[in-house]
């Protein structure tokens, strides 16, 4: 939905020669609009002899220009575009169309001081419009002053509640302010106006997933591919949100239907598509193809993200190749210097390759970024103690060491855990020792503790999800009948 445009502009200009009794140019413009089928070539030999005709009065003039340089600015003409615009304010002042035109124009440049003083000019010339209002909130939500761009956008919906833009653009602006709850609500109204428009059930799915409404999330995901299957992006996105709740096989079905050989050009830009299929593949047991994947994004994408390198890691890690699963990890951290993810791995790629004070500083740093604590609670409380437990058991307990980190591994890319306890299960099968089960629980419970003691890191995103996890994690183990009674026999053991 848009302000007033196309033939409108010719109405205008038939209006004009009508009222100024010039019966050619009202003659001309009904020709016009039988004649206008989108295509400017169609149309601009017409205004172009229309804005020469000697005898046109100032108002059709003015409706001319304004008619051209709309199909300038469609065809991204922006020079052209701002020169007729700015011709029809000259010719018609008082025109609040013209106005905010030329406004649009200048923000086409980038000129935000101007477009601002255009829009409300157009304001003031016509109180009623809410276009005006609507552009120049949305030109203060590009500049993130969310409160200007709320006020205009409370102004434009109290002069029409039924433009599905401005409900759209006042929920980023909410959300810029990180209020999602307000965005998701403006989100439902647009959808109720215009409910055939992809792109605000696609920003209903993020702000359902920032909510942690993720099942939400991928129906509202859904609904924009529904509307929009061609654009590709809307269904790497809700390959994503499967991912998120656990849907692996889902996942990979979605992403397979777009990384069609050839790659679309338009997700060439980003290695993200590659590392959604590559994990979903690896969680469902093809680890051949997630690294083929893997080398794919890395042969296709220009500058592929740390991700890639770190799954990598992971995956050399898996199969035993040490050293080249801790070169992949440091060229991650060589692309992302904060990124924990890379830094456990290879904390795990050290402590297997018998190097426990290694592994200890890259666990350490690792937990600091993740958890935003102080480097030395970091290293004493979680990572020497991780190190010392993982040394105690191997090589003895190699097997379900690998397979509860590979676990965490793959659980590290979901938001929420639907499937935990029988995933669990996959690790007990590997039949650790009470010791190794009573020292996890104390590691957790310590993890725990220590985020308990540093309360104003809560709203940090990566602890908010580290306590998502480690909650249903902690109840699942605690309810297994080898691990309640792993603290007695540990306990027993010890004496």
């Amino acid at each position: 939905m848009g302000p007033p445009r196309g033939c409108s502009w010719l109405k205008m200009l038939e209006q004009a020669g009508h009222d100024s009794g010039r019966i050619d140019v009202e003659t001309w413009a009904r020709q016009l609009q039988a004649t206008v089928r989108g295509d400017d070539g169609d149309t601009l030999p017409v205004l172009d002899a229309l804005i020469g005709h000697p005898g046109l009065d100032p108002a059709g003039r003015a409706a001319a220009r304004l008619a051209r340089g709309h199909l300038h600015r469609d065809a991204e003409r922006s020079g052209e575009a701002l020169a007729d615009f700015d011709a029809a304010v000259s010719l018609a002042p008082e025109n609040a169309e013209a106005r905010y035109a030329r406004g649009l124009a200048y923000r086409d440049t980038d000129r935000y001081v101007q477009a601002l003083a255009d829009f409300g000019e157009a304001m003031r010339l016509d109180p009623e419009d809410p276009w005006p209002a609507v552009f120049r909130g949305q030109t203060y939500l590009w500049q993130e002053d969310w409160e200007r761009a709320l006020a205009d956008f409370d102004h434009a919906i109290e002069l029409d509640q039924g433009l599905g833009l401005t409900w759209y653009l006042r929920a980023h602006a909410h959300g810029g302010r990180g209020d999602h709850e307000r965005a998701l609500a403006d989100l439902d109204r647009s959808v109720q106006v215009q409910p055939d428009q992809g792109a605000a059930h696609a920003d209903r799915s993020s702000c359902l997933s920032r909510l942690l409404r993720h099942d939400e999330a991928v129906l509202a995901m859904e609904r924009a591919v529904e509307l929009s299957p061609s654009n590709v992006w809307y269904r790497v996105h809700l390959a994503d949100r499967l991912c998120n709740v656990g849907r692996r096989e889902d996942c990979l079905r979605e992403i397979d239907r777009v990384l069609v050989d050839p790659v679309p050009a338009e997700l060439l830009t980003s290695s993200f598509p590659f590392s959604l299929r590559a994990w979903a593949l690896h969680g469902l047991g093809r680890a051949d193809e997630a690294q083929e994947c893997l080398r794919h994004a890395i042969r296709s994408v220009a500058e592929p993200d740390a991700t890639v390198f770190a799954q990598q890691g992971w995956l050399f890690w898996e199969a035993g190749d040490l050293e080249q699963a801790e070169r992949c990890f440091d060229r991650a951290l060589t692309g992302n210097a904060t990124y924990p993810w890379a830094y456990i791995g290879r904390g795990m790629s050290q402590v297997y390759d018998s190097r426990p004070d290694d592994a200890v500083h890259s666990f350490a740093r690792g937990i600091e970024i993740q958890l935003a604590v102080p480097a030395e609670t970091a290293e004493q409380t979680l990572a020497r103690p991780l190190v010392d437990l993982i040394t105690a058991h191997l090589p003895a307990q190699r097997e379900a060491l690998t397979a509860a980190a590979r676990l965490v591994a793959l659980l590290s890319w979901q938001q929420q855990w639907p499937h935990l306890p029988r995933q669990v299960a996959t690790v007990l099968a590997h039949r650790p020792s009470p010791r190794l089960l009573a020292g996890a629980l104390r590691l957790l419970s310590d993890l725990t503790t220590v985020i308990g003691t540093h309360p104003q890191t809560e709203e940090h995103s990566r602890v908010a999800w580290t306590l998502r996890m480690i909650r249903p994690l902690q109840a699942v183990l605690n309810r297994l009948p080898s691990t309640r009674a792993a603290h007695t026999s540990a306990g027993d053991e010890g004496q």
